[in-house]
């Protein structure tokens, strides 16, 4: 993780000393997403903005590419083009549950 480190964490174990405020990962973290806010739906950006999942335990996480021509394990179909290149993102973690669709799933740089 770029913000939630190894090290953090462990200077965590140590006693909370609070970060200065250009090294505070919440900080930094909400402000990457904020440059990111008109790329992401509006679903995905509220799960990655207010989503806790602290203790959660990943069960399942799925993409699936609308374009893409038959399910794996399928016969492939004729390839299809939709606009917007929508992807479907699904996320199950116990004790919570959150899916949603993206259409703008290209996001240069993260």
């Amino acid at each position: 993780m770029k913000y939630f480190t190894r090290d953090y964490w462990l200077s965590l174990q140590r006693g909370y000393v609070p970060p200065p405020p250009e090294r505070d990962p919440f900080r930094l973290y909400h402000a990457e997403l904020e440059v990111l806010r008109g790329r992401l739906d509006p679903v995905a950006f509220g799960f990655f903005a207010e989503a806790d999942v602290h203790d959660g335990e990943l069960l399942q996480f799925t993409v699936i590419d609308g374009n893409r021509p038959a399910p794996l394990g399928e016969p492939a179909r004729e390839w299809t083009y939709e606009p917007g290149y929508p992807v479907r993102a699904g996320l199950r973690v116990l004790d919570a549950d959150w899916s949603g669709r993206s259409t703008t799933p290209r996001c240069g740089g993260c």
